[in-house]
């Protein structure tokens, strides 16, 4: 359990930083570096035998899918403004 959320953080994190061009492909990575810390502490609270670390991944995971939710809908808001949901496109949202 321990490495396979490891694996998911790792590969996530290697997502983000190497994925420029796609939107829904970085919120995909962001999923993946959120279940991997999660994956994690659940691990650790098997091996150590405390609750706790498993009631603040349920936390995490909740968050995770609020995140992806109001990511999803600010996509789709981009796509009805646009036609199309490029990253090169959007420049006009640095501030």
């Amino acid at each position: 359990m321990l490495l396979l959320g490891l694996w998911f953080f790792v590969l996530g994190l290697f997502t983000v930083i190497t994925t420029r061009k796609s939107f829904i492909t970085i919120l995909v990575a962001i999923e993946l570096l959120l279940l991997g810390v999660s994956s994690v502490a659940v691990g650790y609270s098997f091996l150590l035998d405390q609750v706790e670390a498993q009631y603040f991944s349920l936390f995490i995971l909740a968050a995770a899918a609020a995140e992806s939710a109001i990511g999803l809908a600010i996509l789709v808001q981009f796509y009805r403004m646009r036609g199309r949901v490029d990253y090169d496109v959007y420049y006009f949202l640095k501030g």
